[in-house]
């Protein structure tokens, strides 16, 4: 498959706007609320790195408008709560993992981000269907929230209504 076709196949599987994609894996990502999936990607244990924090994982990608638009506000969101215990993970979903630098060298993020070519990790374990999407953990490795798209402000605050709650709870796992 070339790389156009392969790019095309992503933005169809993946949607990339506020309106449902035609093509979903089987499943949803809010079906695994309350369970613990798999934070493996890129070879890093995201959920280890993380223990004993909230913690935000956004599956985005560089050609998703509403993703590059989302991530200063989730930047700024990460730098006022991390104190909290607040961690957050980018999880880019590119086909071409060279074009992911380029662009964090243009918008630099505080939290770090793993590249998930293709999205391979975010499909078949998370059951991510459209970008950007972000997973909520609570400390003790628990997803307890989806919040899926992106269209402005609001969705921020939706994001944080989750959050509130998980980091007013303390101690450890």
């Amino acid at each position: 498959m070339t790389r156009l076709a392969t790019v095309l196949a992503l933005t169809l599987a993946l949607g990339c706007s506020a309106e449902e994609s035609s093509r979903r894996p089987d499943g949803s990502p809010k079906e695994l609320v309350g369970a613990a999936p798999t934070l493996l990607v890129a070879g890093r244990d995201l959920a280890a790195e993380a223990k004993g924090k909230v913690l935000v994982v956004d599956v985005w990608a560089t050609w998703c408008e509403p993703c590059v638009r989302s991530l200063p506000a989730l930047d700024e969101l990460y730098r006022r709560r991390a104190d909290e215990g607040l961690a957050v993970v980018g999880v880019a979903i590119d086909e071409d993992p060279r074009l992911v630098p380029a662009f964090l060298a243009k918008l630099p993020l505080s939290f770090p981000t793993v590249i998930d070519v293709g999205a391979a990790v975010a499909q078949e374990r998370w059951k991510v269907a459209r970008v950007p999407t972000r997973l909520v953990f609570d400390r003790r490795g628990v997803l307890r929230g989806v919040h899926e798209g992106w269209e402005g402000p609001e969705d921020d605050e939706e994001l944080e209504a989750i959050l509130a709650p998980l980091l007013a709870e303390r101690g450890s796992p």
